[in-house]
């Protein structure tokens, strides 16, 4: 119980939805974590390439929500909504952003990531979280995979919870120099941390890790993979 020195601070009401969420999901979903490290090293040179060249301005962010829309697309069992004792996998890919917002998180949602371009991406990126931050978020598509990150924060990785009825959710963690093996020496690479939770009743370890490392070889071979990822607006 407080007492007279304390400061009590009542939950507001979204921070009152929040904690039911959250509680609930870790209830009740068997969560677990997948983690593995990503060289972005070639992803920065590509940006400021695309950047100086007048091009949209790309962020790290839209790299990823590309990159797992490719997963999702090969791998659609992590592209679903979890029921009771069933799977229900979603035919179309929208990706929700957890997004900080006055007074809590909201997750707006990118619907149809994977009919869009790069600078489609990018574009309905920028539009979707500056909505949510002004409370304007739309709520028609629900989110079918759930995109965190604190990388911003310089934090390197963390263990995030599942977005019920969402069967899985990537935390991105900082771009940052490590000191890695380059063929057979070692460098300073721009490296980053992913974690994907996964609901273990529709996920086991073994497809947690091929969708991770699905996600990886896209964000390590951005430049081979560009010409799949042009489109009538560009990039």
């Amino acid at each position: 119980m407080p007492d007279a020195t304390d400061f009590v601070i009542p939950f507001s009401s979204m921070r009152t939805i929040i904690a039911q969420r959250l509680v609930h999901s870790s209830r009740t979903i068997p969560h677990f974590w997948v983690n593995v490290d990503v060289d972005m090293t070639e992803a920065s040179r590509w940006r400021q390439v695309i950047s100086r060249s007048g091009g949209i301005r790309l962020t790290f962010t839209d790299f990823i929500i590309k990159a797992t829309t490719l997963a999702l697309r090969a791998m659609p069992a992590l592209n679903a909504f979890v029921e009771d004792d069933r799977s229900i996998q979603k035919g179309r890919i929208h990706i929700g952003l957890a997004t900080s917002v006055d007074g809590g998180l909201m997750v707006p949602v990118i619907p149809n990531t994977d009919l869009m371009t790069l600078a489609q991406l990018a574009t309905s990126r920028k539009e979707i979280t500056e909505r949510a931050r002004s409370g304007q978020m739309n709520l028609d598509t629900p989110g079918t995979f759930t995109i965190t990150s604190l990388g911003m924060y310089g934090v390197r990785d963390f263990l995030p919870i599942i977005n019920p009825p969402q069967a899985a959710i990537l935390a991105v963690g900082a771009v940052e120099k490590r000191v890695a093996p380059v063929n057979d020496a070692i460098g300073i690479r721009e490296m980053m941390t992913l974690t994907l939770g996964a609901d273990h009743r529709v996920i086991d370890g073994v497809m947690a890790a091929e969708f991770l490392n699905k996600i990886k070889a896209s964000l390590e071979n951005i430049q081979a993979l560009a010409a799949t990822w042009v489109g009538a607006n560009g990039v």
